[in-house]
């Protein structure tokens, strides 16, 4: 009997208050680029198969340049993003269908998430499911694989990492609102000043869209992609056809 296996960010043991154990910090602006980014890292490094070799069919002139549509599924491109100070994280060169309607499906639904009037934040979790479907002639039936949790919170724009630190380029830095400047000031206070020792505390209890974050996090994707799942599963990755359903949730 298989395993269904579940990896949590931040990971249950985590020590409490520490820079790996705060929810990942994202705000509506930045919604799209931060689940596009922490999706396709997984798709990255999961093992899909790559569309069927087409004979004859080619990218591109012939030679050493000819490129079959299946080397071209499997072809790493990078990506990076202003709105997550330009992080730069590896995706396939096309994604399935699926794949991006699931994604587009959990972005709408997680900015539609509302933040209370007198909160600053509301957290909720994205949830990336893989899932083997097998048909047949008159069947067909799917398993869960494994599943991806990522405890989140959606905050307002003005606790934007770009908002929050003025040492970062003034040409990527918003306009900060009063009421966000006596928020970061509060913090500052709170954590001792805005010196280098309080600097990890400062950015865990308010800034989102963090690219020190989202570093950590693509680091623990990497780390636990194949850690974390048995081997024996590997070939259920690259039998049938590998599904993916990402939603979120409010907690």
């Amino acid at each position: 009997m298989h395993t269904f296996y579940t990896i949590r960010y931040p990971p249950p043991n985590s020590q409490k208050g520490g820079e790996d154990s705060q929810p990942i910090r994202v705000t509506n602006k930045a919604m799209e680029s931060l689940l596009f980014c922490i999706v396709h890292s997984i798709e990255f490094q999961s093992p899909l198969q790559p569309s069927r070799p087409q004979l004859g069919s080619s990218i591109g002139s012939s030679g050493k340049d000819s490129i079959t549509d299946d080397e071209a599924y499997v072809r790493p491109v990078e990506n990076s993003s202003m709105l997550l100070g330009n992080v730069t994280y590896v995706s396939r060169s096309k994604h399935k269908p699926s794949v991006l309607a699931s994604l587009h499906t959990a972005v709408e639904a997680a900015r539609a998430i509302q933040i209370p009037d007198k909160s600053s934040q509301v957290p909720f979790e994205l949830r990336v499911r893989l899932l083997r479907r097998h048909r047949g002639w008159l069947w067909h039936d799917s398993r869960p694989l494994v599943e991806w949790v990522f405890r989140m919170a959606k905050t307002r724009e003005e606790f934007s990492f770009s908002t929050t630190h003025g040492d970062a380029s003034e040409r990527l830095r918003p306009r900060t609102s009063p009421r966000a400047t006596n928020a970061h000031a509060n913090v500052l206070r709170a954590t001792g000043g805005g010196g280098a020792h309080s600097r990890s505390r400062e950015e865990g209890l308010v800034c989102s869209n963090d690219p020190e974050q989202i570093r950590q996090v693509l680091q623990f994707i990497l780390k636990h992609s194949y850690d974390a799942i048995d081997l024996n599963t590997y070939a259920d990755f690259r039998s049938g056809e590998l599904i993916f359903d990402v939603s979120v949730q409010e907690v």
